[in-house]
């Protein structure tokens, strides 16, 4: 099997007192996509945010395509080329969206690496920047701002792409509208880590899934083995 293009190994991550990633380990090969999933409150954007280094473990070790990157600074890992395109969008409310995707693009140091997304073919992919290219982030709708977010973290052409709750708020036309966009990154060959909480949304994209109760991986298996285990499903994600 290929080398893990990131690996997780027994972090152990805390706000402030709180204890929230109790020994998580997990790694991600290329051209996969894993979704991590589970209830509200169990660790999964601490899990992103750690990867991206905003929130470094006390103990544990984390490698990006065999380097350790454990205590390197989230600039230092942008650079290496990992993306996240975090909950919340994050977006710059006084850049209009050309701005925004040019910044973004003129940062990118992959090429030939990773994904091979332009400005332009992320206006093919979501019309509605096209349409609103000369419109500040802020004045966008939330889920406007969902899509510049991930056209924020494409046109950088990263080797990784790590998404946290992207369908979070919006309307199922949107949600529609990102599933396409995500097949044809995964399509691309390209690696996503997606922490998703529609669990029908994660299991049509994933090549295997993780879920995560308590700061802790307890399942760990494929889309349709998870659709068949409907003890493990109820037991830790409610459906």
């Amino acid at each position: 099997m290929a080398q893990p293009i990131v690996s997780v190994d027994d972090v152990h991550t805390y706000y402030g007192d709180s204890y929230i990633l109790q020994g998580v380990s997990l790694d991600v090969r290329p051209g996969e996509l894993v979704a991590v999933l589970g209830r509200n409150g169990v660790g999964k954007s601490t899990l992103a945010s750690t990867i991206m280094g905003f929130n470094p473990p006390r103990r544990g070790a984390i490698r990006f395509e065999g380097k350790a990157l454990t205590r390197a600074t989230p600039e230092a890992r942008s650079r290496a080329g990992i993306a996240l395109v975090p909950q919340g969008r994050r977006t710059f409310r006084s850049l209009s969206v050309a701005e925004t995707l040019e910044i973004a693009r003129h940062l990118r140091r992959f090429d030939g690496q990773g994904l091979s997304w332009t400005v332009d073919a992320v206006y093919d992919a979501f019309p509605r920047l096209a349409e609103r290219r000369d419109n500040r982030a802020g004045t966008l709708s939330g889920g406007e701002q969902q899509m510049l977010a991930v056209g924020r973290a494409l046109v950088g052409n990263p080797r990784l792409v790590i998404l946290d709750e992207p369908t979070e708020g919006l309307s199922p036309l949107l949600v529609k509208e990102l599933f396409g966009v995500l097949e044809m990154v995964k399509a691309q060959g390209s690696t996503i880590l997606l922490v998703e909480q529609r669990l029908k949304f994660a299991l049509a994209l994933a090549d295997r899934v993780v879920i995560l109760n308590k700061g802790k991986v307890v399942y760990t298996a494929t889309p349709a083995e998870l659709q068949a285990d409907e003890d493990v499903r109820h037991r830790y994600l409610g459906v």
